[in-house]
């Protein structure tokens, strides 16, 4: 009976993350947000632990292992402005993703746990 309950109550989390886990990506600055960082918190700490380039032109763009474990996806754009035309970068973490920098922000103590079931 116990256990029945647990289940139950664990049921719509693990359909949560079912369907986050197969969600084809959003902006990391909306992630930060959802998870209760500040967007430039969020991408200082993921330069400082080398899952983001730290600098030069490609600033902000995942680390290749990172890219193909799946954990995110990186679009590139040519804009013109007045000195040419330049490439942009927008990344995206993936559903996967999500789940992974949201347990490596747990252990790392940059998130705390809350609203556990009772």
């Amino acid at each position: 009976m116990q256990l029945e309950n647990q289940l139950a109550i664990a049921a719509p989390k693990v359909e949560f993350a079912d369907r986050v886990g197969e969600a084809s990506g959003i902006l990391i600055g909306n992630f930060a947000k959802v998870v209760g960082i500040g967007p430039n918190k969020l991408f200082a700490w993921m330069r400082d632990h080398k899952i983001l380039i730290a600098s030069g032109s490609r600033r902000n763009v995942p680390m290749q292992e990172y890219m193909d474990r799946g954990y995110f996806t990186v679009k590139e754009t040519a804009v013109n402005t007045n000195h040419g035309i330049q490439i942009s970068f927008t990344t995206k973490i993936t559903g996967r993703g999500q789940q992974w920098l949201t347990r490596k922000l747990l252990d790392n103590g940059m998130l705390k746990v809350t609203g556990e079931a009772a």
